[in-house]
């Protein structure tokens, strides 16, 4: 029950974090906010990427699975024309006991075809992932 309730604070933790970079003046080019998570356990070395649903069209389900270890905090921002989306999934997560983190989500239907980015973080590990509407 204690392990749980840590893993809750610090998923808490880390979307104050997100929301603070996301909603902050100085977002613009910069998603170091991004920063550590305060939890005492040790971080993940990597960040790896299992799946991408990518190109997409508006109106279709997306999908991102990355890897990293057993535990990890991850979170997600999906960025397009008009800004961080707000789509229903892309909510902080625990990593299973095999590493993986996978976030499922409507692509708005009147989403701007382009390239546009997901930005995965998972630990102390932040990428960004190219996506493509067409």
């Amino acid at each position: 029950m204690t392990n749980k309730l840590v893993r809750w604070i610090g998923a808490l933790g880390l979307l104050a974090m997100l929301m603070a970079a996301f909603y902050s003046p100085a977002r613009a080019s910069n998603v170091s906010a991004f920063t550590t998570l305060g939890a005492s356990q040790p971080y993940a070395t990597t960040q790896t990427l299992i799946s991408l649903t990518s190109p997409i069209h508006p109106g279709a389900y997306a999908t991102i699975i990355v890897r990293s270890r057993a535990g990890a905090a991850c979170a997600i921002a999906v960025y397009y024309k008009s800004g961080l989306s707000t789509a229903k999934g892309l909510t902080p997560r625990v990593a299973g006991s095999d590493g993986r983190c996978a976030w499922t989500w409507l692509v708005g239907t009147r989403t701007t075809p382009g390239t546009w980015k997901i930005v995965v973080k998972t630990d102390a590990i932040t990428k960004t992932y190219p996506f493509i509407v067409k």
